[in-house]
């Protein structure tokens, strides 16, 4: 690929996400994230709009479980704090921390998840979220 195709591509990829990114209709959102009621770090917490903004975009936001199973959103293509408002399929993966058995009692973040997925859909606010827990069980 030469040089000046390669640097249209880039150029192009900034411009439909870099650039854009300020018009999303966006609201802030954290909250903490259980597995049978013991917080858990590691997990990625990921929020994909059902559907677009008036601008026809609907970005995928990602978040990180921190020691204490707290989360904060961010739009995976813009780095912007937060997620589009409306509905958004939330999806949950968790780490791998060891052992055969499923979610076990421990500290904090000393739980191990065996095989294990969920789905939701949270319906984010204009004014955002700071309590979009999710406590997901194994039973």
């Amino acid at each position: 690929m030469s040089i000046s195709r390669t640097a249209f591509l880039f150029a192009l990829i900034g411009t439909l996400y870099g650039c854009g990114g300020a018009d999303l209709n966006l609201a802030p959102v954290s909250g903490t994230i259980t597995v049978d009621g013991i917080p858990l770090a590691g997990v990625s917490v990921q929020f994909q709009p059902q559907k677009a903004d008036s601008n026809g975009m609907a970005p995928t936001s990602f978040g990180v479980t921190d020691d204490d199973g707290h989360y904060s959103l961010e739009v995976t293509t813009t780095g912007q704090r937060g997620t589009l408002v409306g509905p958004n399929q939330v999806t949950f993966s968790l780490p791998e921390v060891g052992g055969d058995s499923d979610v076990a009692g421990g500290e904090s973040g000393q739980a191990s998840t065996g095989n294990f997925n969920d789905e939701r859909v949270f319906d984010v606010p204009s004014g955002g979220a700071d309590s979009a827990n999710f406590d997901l069980t194994t039973g």
